[in-house]
């Protein structure tokens, strides 16, 4: 009797990143610069063969590109981004 064998490398974890630009200009509380934070959409994916295959995961950052840190605004729409914006640079400012 022949023997058949079927071998599959599926994995998780592989990243892709696109940035879509700076969205506002904000002193990070992290590292204290004031640089444009940047606003990237990660996806994840399930890969076979080491080829990414399904995307699993989708997150919306808004990332400082001096010490990356970064929060989470998956669920905004452009709207509250820009809102977000208008107000941080108000407050940077100092007009309230």
């Amino acid at each position: 009797m022949l023997g058949f064998c079927l071998f599959f490398i599926v994995g998780a974890g592989h990243r892709t990143a696109r940035q879509h630009g700076t969205v506002f200009t904000y002193e990070c509380p992290h590292c204290h610069n004031a640089v444009g934070w940047r606003h990237t959409t990660y996806r994840h994916w399930v890969t076979l063969f080491f080829v990414p295959v399904i995307p699993y995961k989708s997150e919306v950052l808004i990332e400082c590109p001096i010490c990356g840190a970064a929060y989470d605004v998956t669920g905004w729409d452009p709207a509250e981004m820009r809102r977000l914006a208008d107000r941080l640079r108000r407050e940077g400012s100092g007009d309230r």
